[in-house]
């Protein structure tokens, strides 16, 4: 790698972390900090930043009146992608890009929880992330609302309880609605504290269901471990 990038997280509550994205961003030397912004940290970007991850969490984008710190988010992340920063959102971190970028981001009316296959849109083939998604792949899905494809970004894939599983905006702005971070602990500790939101619906699994493979998660680590290569690879 010709230059060691430093990347920052933005962490919106304590249980819904990084997972794979520091150990693999160690991996390629890369640096990762992490700004807690549910424990008062600021959500800004310091001189040596060179890309951002925008994580999940169980708000919504509209819930601004109610946590403090989202306004702020909000704002700093439309900054970046209007500058061309490399940006990756996933879940809620993925609604606010699309929002920032003049896209409707709305309750589904039901949950998606769970291992449920993506089929990935044609044209992702020629961009970069054709190496990185299959034509049809299994990820993990935790969220209850959804967004629309922001004007000028490229679908990425679809779900058959959710449309628009994601975009890709420039080379080095990708929004994610499911999640290849997670790992096992992941899901446990959002169980733990979300349980109330595993209601037996049509597209959520129990927790057993979700914690009961262990190859899906090892290969959603790999493509994860792509993605990010091929994410980086952007930065220049």
């Amino acid at each position: 790698m010709a230059m060691a990038y430093s990347v920052r997280v933005f962490q919106h509550v304590p249980f819904e972390g990084p997972g794979t994205v520091q150990p693999l961003l160690s991996e390629l030397g890369l640096g990762c900090n992490t700004s807690h912004l549910y424990a008062g940290e600021l959500p800004q970007l310091a001189d040596g930043d060179d890309a951002l991850v925008v994580l999940g969490g169980p708000m919504s984008v509209s819930d601004a009146d109610q946590i403090g710190w989202l306004a702020a988010e909000k704002q700093l992340v439309a900054d970046a992608l209007s500058r061309g920063f490399p940006v990756l959102g996933i879940c809620l971190g993925a609604q606010i890009m699309a929002e920032a970028m003049g896209a409707r981001v709305s309750p589904m009316g039901y949950r998606e929880i769970g291992w449920h296959p993506v089929v990935r849109e044609p044209e992702v083939a020629d961009t970069w992330l054709g190496d990185v998604l299959e034509p049809e792949f299994m990820a993990l899905h935790w969220h209850g609302e959804q967004f629309e494809l922001p004007a000028g970004a490229l679908p990425l894939g679809f779900t058959e309880a959710c449309q628009c599983q994601g975009f890709l905006a420039m080379p080095q702005q990708v929004g994610l609605q499911f999640h290849l971070e997670f790992d096992q602990n992941s899901v446990k500790r959002l169980v733990r504290n979300c349980s109330h939101e595993l209601d037996g619906g049509q597209w959520v699994q129990s927790a057993e269901q979700m914690q009961q493979n262990r190859q899906a998660f090892a290969t959603c680590r790999q493509r994860m471990k792509k993605l990010v290569e091929g994410w980086v690879g952007t930065f220049n």
